[in-house]
């Protein structure tokens, strides 16, 4: 009686140490554990992915917009477009200088503009 009166008072103890061997004994926790880490590296693999394809959008953006400066840069620097902008500025200091005047100056220019040339009809600037 002198030994169970000693150890009764652990006998809890030793209950949960039993318990706990048999839980980690147990094959289907370590599936569980396998499970968790397999699910694990998936994740990981999907959001490097995920950062490749981002990255793979992101290098053909930028390849597009190289391209697309390039291209304007050929459109502005063309004999066409150079002309269109001379006459733009033209029309421009023309507006400036009537502003500047009062009076509108007189065209000389023949143009193909219709709001700007003389109709068959008799309407639009004079």
């Amino acid at each position: 009686m002198g030994t169970w009166a000693l150890l009764s008072p652990a006998s809890p103890v030793f209950h949960m140490l039993g318990i706990a061997i048999v839980f980690f004994l147990d094959p289907e926790l370590k599936e569980t554990h396998k499970d968790k880490e397999m699910a694990s590296r998936q994740r990981q693999a999907d959001r490097e992915y995920d950062e490749m394809m981002q990255e793979a959008r992101l290098t053909v953006k930028r390849k597009h917009l190289d391209y697309t400066v390039k291209n304007l840069d050929a459109a502005i620097n063309s004999p066409e477009s150079q002309a269109k902008l001379a006459q733009h500025a033209n029309t421009m200091h023309d507006g400036l200088l009537t502003e500047l005047s009062g009076r509108s100056l007189p065209t000389t220019v023949e143009s193909d503009d219709i709001y700007n040339s003389r109709s068959e009809r008799g309407f639009g600037r004079r």
